[in-house]
């Protein structure tokens, strides 16, 4: 796991470099820069965390996926976090995968910011690439939701936190 910690430092620095370029070069691809995010899986998963809460103005994603990551430390949720969706099996024996996921939801939602968890009974580790069947395989309906205008639908951003639509 200490190997894993000193990567995930150094793949930290690789993504807020790769979310700083994309949006320098947004309006030149035609992309939203509002609408640029992370989103990874497994290894991919833990690097979205860690990216999802150590930016800066420049590098903060639009939102974050992280399906079946895991965690070594517990996190300290940025004041304007961005939206954030998680995914995993409830049958994954990958390392800390299934405690993880429900922390990292917890803190989320304790911070007031929005947050979906989509738990799948079964489906192990690295259902995303498995053939349709189980119901783990329909985890790409609601992760499409997060790149689109909105986000989460009901929720609008107002003065620096998300609040449902209804309220001023």
């Amino acid at each position: 796991m200490d190997a894993i910690k000193t990567y995930a430092r150094v793949a930290k620095d690789d993504a807020l470099l790769a979310m700083r370029v994309v949006r320098e070069r947004a309006a030149t691809w035609g992309v939203d820069p509002r609408r640029i995010g992370i989103m990874g899986f497994s290894a991919g998963g833990l690097l979205t965390t860690v990216t999802a809460t150590g930016y800066d103005a420049d590098t903060r994603p639009g939102f974050a996926a992280a399906i079946y990551g895991t965690s070594f430390e517990p996190y300290t949720v940025p004041p304007d976090a961005p939206p954030l969706f998680i995914a995993f099996a409830g049958d994954d024996v990958g390392e800390g995968v299934v405690s993880s996921g429900l922390a990292l939801y917890a803190a989320w939602h304790a911070a007031g910011h929005p947050a979906e968890m989509h738990v799948y009974a079964t489906g192990g580790h690295r259902f995303a690439g498995a053939p349709p069947g189980p119901p783990s395989s329909s985890w790409t309906g609601p992760v499409s939701r997060l790149a689109r205008p909105g986000g989460f639908p009901g929720l609008t951003r107002r003065d620096g936190g998300y609040r449902p639509a209804s309220q001023p």
